[in-house]
């Protein structure tokens, strides 16, 4: 079953991206959060408990939720809106607009670039 808290966060990020093509957002975030379950193992009490505690996972789990998300929304587009000032709605807010999310984001695509 899919995780709300995963989807939720992924969403996000996506509708920034492609509002017009709501399907086509949909499967994307089917993609990541099958990725995202199976390859990393990632459940939703990791992400519900970096939004409690406002900080990115620091361990392969966080890096793995980075990848996927980065892999299917794109490293540009992601910066971009980090960086449009546009505020981020919902329970998700709070961990999209941490500094360290941006700095993280930066690291996980140095380490994609060196595997």
């Amino acid at each position: 079953m899919t995780s709300i808290a995963i989807s939720a966060l992924l969403a996000v990020c996506l509708c920034y991206i492609s509002t017009a093509q709501a399907e086509d957002t949909m499967k994307m975030v089917e993609r990541v959060m099958k990725t995202c379950k199976e390859r990393y193992k990632i459940q939703a009490s990791d992400i519900e408990t970096a939004i409690k505690n406002k900080k990115l996972p620091q361990d392969e789990k966080g890096r793995g939720f980075l990848i996927c998300i980065i892999k299917e929304v794109g490293f540009s587009q992601l910066k971009n809106i980090i960086r449009s000032g546009n505020r981020v709605k919902g329970d998700f807010a709070g961990l999209i607009e941490l500094p360290e999310f941006e700095q993280e984001l930066d690291e996980t695509v140095a380490h994609m670039a060196i595997a």
